[in-house]
C-alpha cells in the first residue's frame, strides 16, 4: 500500500514483507541469526540491495491453508487488553476471541488492501478444532471471525453451522459477507439456528457510480433485490 523507496528512505526500515509473512518472516530471522547476507532466495522479501543500493521485491509464496494448522499464541498476549475487551457494532464492548476462516476475498474493491480476486478457506475441522482450543484454554463469552468474508458459499456456510452446532460451549457468534455471496433467507436461518447473532456487508454506496468508480462489481439493485434488504430488516428469521 506504499511505495518502497518511501518505506526505505523516509521511514528507514530495513527489511519488508510481502504479502502473508508466515512464509517469509522465519527465512528471514534465520539468516540474520546466523549473518548470512544471501537474501535472493527468501520468498517475499522486500530489501535493499547492499550492492547496488537497489529495492528488491522477492515474489511471495503464499501459505498453504490446507495443510497448515498454526494456532495463533495468545497465552503469550495480555487478553484483557488485545482480545477480550473487543468492541461490536450494536452490541459494544465484548469478550469475545477472533477467529479467521480463511483468507483474502472475492472481490477487486479498489480501496481494500485484502483484495486479491480469491479467497482462500481453512479446513472447516481446523476452525473448529481452534474454537474447542480456545473454549479449552481461555474465558471468553463471543466469538468474531474476523476475516473480511466468512466463506464465499452458501455450502461451506452450512458446513460450518452444522458443524459448529456441536461444540459445546457453544458461544454466540458475528461475521462478515459480501452482498453478493451466495446466500439466501435459508442460509441465514441456518446461521441464527448456529449461534450467529449478527453480521455486517459491505454495501459501501447506493450510487451506482461510485460503485463502478470503487470495483465494487455490484449495484444498488443487486443489493435491493438480494436477500439482504428482506432479511436484515427483519427483528426475527
Amino acid at each position: 500500500d506504499m511505495r518502497p523507496d518511501f518505506l526505505f528512505d523516509k521511514i528507514g526500515i530495513d527489511y519488508g514483507i510481502l504479502g502473508e509473512a508466515e512464509t517469509a518472516l522465519p527465512p528471514l530471522l534465520e539468516c540474520l541469526r546466523h549473518g548470512s547476507k544471501d537474501l535472493q532466495q527468501l520468498k517475499g522479501l522486500l530489501y535493499r540491495d547492499a550492492t547496488t543500493s537497489q529495492i528488491v521485491k522477492n515474489p511471495p509464496v503464499r501459505c498453504d491453508l490446507a495443510t497448515k494448522n498454526v494456532l495463533p499464541a495468545w497465552h503469550h498476549f495480555n487478553l484483557d487488553f488485545y482480545a477480550k475487551a473487543m468492541y461490536l457494532p450494536y452490541w459494544g464492548t465484548r469478550s469475545a476471541m477472533p477467529v479467521l476462516t480463511g483468507r483474502g476475498c472475492v472481490g477487486h474493491c479498489a480501496f481494500c488492501s485484502p483484495t486479491i480476486g480469491a479467497f482462500r478457506k481453512r479446513p472447516i475441522a481446523h476452525v473448529i478444532a481452534e474454537i474447542e482450543h480456545l473454549n479449552a484454554r481461555f474465558d471468553y463469552d463471543w466469538l468474531v471471525f474476523w476475516n473480511e468474508m466468512f466463506y464465499d458459499s452458501k455450502s461451506d456456510i452450512l458446513e460450518f453451522c452444522d458443524a459448529y452446532r456441536k461444540v459445546q460451549p457453544r458461544k454466540p457468534w458475528v461475521c462478515a459477507l459480501r452482498t453478493d455471496a451466495e446466500v439466501d433467507r435459508a442460509t441465514f436461518a441456518a446461521m441464527k439456528d448456529a449461534g450467529c447473532v449478527s453480521l455486517s456487508a459491505g454495501i459501501e454506496s447506493g450510487s451506482d457510480k461510485v460503485l463502478r468508480h470503487m470495483r465494487k462489481n455490484t449495484t444498488k439493485e443487486k443489493t435491493i433485490r438480494g436477500a439482504w434488504i428482506e432479511t436484515l430488516t427483519m427483528r426475527a428469521i
